[in-house]
């Protein structure tokens, strides 16, 4: 997942439009007239906003928007949960299809990681060995719910990003690492801590020279 901290205004025309057309969209979650929920014009100004929040990439998995998935525009509560926050520029988000569409109109009453507001990068570790993310075992019961349920809402075990992130390590060879006050921080960004030995259970023989432990840092194009 991106940390994308909101250091950016709204756009200037849902400045200007933002009531209007919430109004707009609350007659159309309420049956009372029908059609898309944004214009394709409002929608164009929400997405040239937001993609550059999060560096042009999805901001749960990390997918290049725009060059392995198209970007849509994630709304944390879900438009249909609270149609008054369909415009509202803190509730937006830059998302790919394949994490937008498991997540939905789902209600996750705060659940969710939200990724301007806290960064995620100390909730997950990554298996070495099958690029699964796996809460981070300092986290408290809270906040280990909390990984478990972005994991889980936005469908991050996808087979395609575990692979992606597999390779990921296994670019990051134990001879590309150096040592950086007690981790390991290797030349792609990924930071790397050894987990607890001999009583990993994600050690395996044939793992036994890979990162035990790896934090998501590390900025993927993952399809």
């Amino acid at each position: 997942m991106v940390h994308t901290p909101r250091t950016s205004p709204p756009p200037a025309e849902l400045v200007t439009h933002g009531k209007r057309w919430t109004v707009r969209y609350e007659s159309i979650a309420s049956g009372s007239s029908t059609g898309d929920w944004a214009t394709q014009s409002a929608k164009k100004v929400l997405a040239v906003a937001l993609r550059g929040l999060a560096h042009g990439k999805c901001v749960y998995c990390e997918s290049a928007l725009g060059v392995t998935t198209y970007l849509e525009i994630e709304h944390y509560v879900a438009k249909t949960v609270t149609p008054a926050l369909a415009f509202e520029w803190t509730n937006l988000l830059p998302a790919c299809r394949l994490c937008n569409n498991p997540k939905s109109e789902q209600d996750h009453k705060g659940a969710l990681l939200k990724p301007d507001a806290v960064d995620p990068e100390p909730y997950f570790w990554i298996h070495p060995d099958t690029g699964k993310l796996e809460p981070h075992p300092k986290l408290d019961a809270v906040q280990s719910r909390r990984a478990n349920e972005t994991i889980r809402i936005c469908d991050l075990q996808r087979p395609a990003l575990c692979t992606k992130r597999v390779e990921m390590l296994m670019r990051s060879a134990p001879s590309d690492r150096f040592a950086v006050g007690g981790a390991m921080r290797s030349s792609h960004g990924v930071q790397v801590r050894a987990a607890p030995r001999p009583r990993n259970p994600w050690s395996t023989p044939d793992s036994r020279n890979r990162p035990g432990a790896v934090h998501t840092r590390a900025r993927m194009n993952e399809c």
